[in-house]
């Protein structure tokens, strides 16, 4: 049986060498338009502006959603004061606060008297279909991308963003009851494995290996078309998201509150110390939320339902292949990669451009 004194203790040497990389030094002066910039609050704007060039604009189209309509529907969600308290004791202490500096060592700290007066908040948001402000904020820290060469470029660093913990709590309840609407009624597609209770990318990995090792076992050949969205979660659009979380069953107030939720977001960067202003979020699930990566789900859900050959979803990365006996199989893996093509038009997404094709 493994030590787990041991096991924390690697974790902790593992952490401890990670800030000693050279690769956490912060972030280094930007070149921007022939100049380069060392002011901490100039190179927060850079970022931010970086960061928010990825935003896609609505074109006001309105596709077709290919899985069937749910016919059952969650419009209302009542919160009580013992789930609350339960999620406060669940708080990391040490977890970064959000814009409106409330900490999670505070919040757990006073769970039980503060429990009372969040669920009546919690309850007030949902019926009167509002956000607080401040839950509408991030504050975005930029990381640079290992890997990278230049760090001069505000293009090779990525967004980690803080939002509300209270709002997160609030998430946190919103996504159990979803998740259970989901799963009861069988709306999500078995073919993701990503962001799911039971399932992971390993899952996955099984599933697919298990399908190409039958065809070796036959001696047939197979081939395959691996494919990723590019900046797959900023560019999810907001109206079109909202007729996908209608469609599968989220209606009435809950309906109305996603609305709220997704509109009048904003960020800005901090960077050693100094803030950029504030940019309005145009686009995508919002980052640093318990509910942005089951957003992400019911956005690409119906994706699958495009193809005919087999598909396997890792969240945002998929795979299409067909055991090829012939040249009609070509012809229908050719078919199924048209047809995703023309789904991603359709909802405003692309693939990056490192597609990659295979043949086992």
């Amino acid at each position: 049986m493994p030590n787990e004194n041991n096991d924390t203790n690697s974790k902790r040497l593992y952490s401890f060498i990670k800030t000693k990389q050279t690769d956490n030094i912060g972030v280094a002066p930007l070149k921007s338009n022939g100049a380069v910039y060392i002011d901490s609050k100039e190179k927060a704007r850079i970022l931010n502006l970086q960061f928010a060039n990825v935003f896609s604009v609505d074109r006001g189209d309105i596709p077709s959603i290919k899985t069937q309509y749910a016919e059952k529907s969650i419009n209302n969600i009542d919160i009580n004061n013992e789930g609350v308290v339960k999620l406060l004791n669940q708080l990391n202490p040490y977890k970064a606060s959000g814009p409106d500096n409330i900490s999670a060592r505070f919040l757990k700290a006073t769970s039980t008297v503060i429990s009372p007066a969040l669920a009546l908040i919690f309850n007030a948001s949902l019926a009167q279909q509002k956000i607080p402000d401040e839950w509408c904020k991030a504050y975005v820290t930029p990381i640079y991308k290992s890997g990278k060469k230049d760090r001069s470029k505000a293009e090779n660093y990525r967004p980690i963003s803080l939002t509300s913990i209270p709002c997160k709590i609030l998430e946190h309840i919103i996504h159990s009851n979803i998740m259970n609407h989901l799963q009861s009624n069988d709306i999500l597609s078995d073919a993701q494995h990503g962001f799911r209770k039971s399932r992971s990318c390993e899952t996955q990995l099984i599933t697919l290996i298990n399908d190409l090792a039958k065809s070796l076992n036959d001696a047939s050949q197979s081939d395959a078309a691996l494919l990723d969205f590019s900046k797959a979660f900023d560019k999810v659009n907001h109206r079109k998201l909202c007729l996908k979380l209608e469609h599968y069953g989220v209606r009435g107030n809950l309906q109305i509150w996603f609305r709220n939720y997704l509109s009048n977001r904003s960020q800005k960067v901090m960077v050693e110390g100094k803030t950029s202003d504030y940019i309005p979020v145009t686009s995508g699930v919002p980052q640093g939320t318990v509910l942005g990566p089951l957003l992400f789900l019911l956005y690409i859900n119906d994706l699958p339902s495009s193809v005919q050959c087999k598909i396997g979803l890792f969240a945002d990365d998929s795979i299409v292949y067909n055991k090829i006996t012939s040249l009609v199989d070509c012809k229908d893996l050719q078919s199924d990669l048209d047809a995703l093509t023309l789904w991603s038009k359709e909802w405003e997404r692309t693939w990056n451009s490192t597609q990659k094709n295979a043949r086992f």
